[in-house]
């Protein structure tokens, strides 16, 4: 009898199948907040307005995705496997935004790990949680435009945890 054990992946492999989960689903979301934060530019493909939002896009979906991780692996692996994921996804990461994501990231982390809760229970101010602050972040002056972009923004949760349990990421 031989004693089969589960073997896990190594961290490398795990940051590969985030990575690709990651972009499928911050590529998805990052469309749906563009074309409601900056509808005419999205439909021009102007990347000189575009690029600075899809850049705290993903910003974003890197934070939660470090807090899936934390949830999921406790936080000295998770240090270890976000170390692993952002070059996977600065490699699979536009140009245009390649050279700032790593500041631009460390900044939002410090901004939202501040948030305790991602979202709001019913009945509870949308104010301080991780949903407002990120919203605000991309757009400031419009209460319609904040709320979309909080819903798109609960669905992307979703969807990455999702992902990454399809993908096996965290086993």
């Amino acid at each position: 009898m031989w004693p089969f054990q589960a073997r896990t992946k190594p961290i490398e492999t795990k940051a590969e199948l985030a990575g690709k989960a990651f972009w499928k689903v911050s590529g998805e979301y990052a469309a749906a907040v563009l074309s409601v934060v900056h509808p005419t530019d999205y439909a021009d493909r102007n990347m000189g307005v575009l690029m600075p939002t899809f850049a705290e896009v993903i910003a974003f979906a890197m934070h939660v995705t470090s807090r899936i991780a934390l949830s999921r692996l406790g936080e000295a692996h998770r240090a270890v496997f976000m170390d692993a994921l952002f070059p996977v996804v600065l490699r699979l990461c536009p140009m245009e935004i390649e050279g700032q994501l790593q500041h631009l990231y460390n900044r939002r982390e410090v901004q939202y790990g501040a948030c305790k809760k991602p979202f709001a229970a019913e009945g509870e101010p949308l104010k301080g949680t991780l949903l407002w602050e990120f919203a605000r972040v991309v757009i400031d002056d419009d209460i319609v435009v904040i709320l979309a972009v909080i819903d798109a923004g609960t669905q992307m949760i979703g969807s990455l945890q999702s992902q990454y349990d399809k993908a096996r990421v965290f086993d």
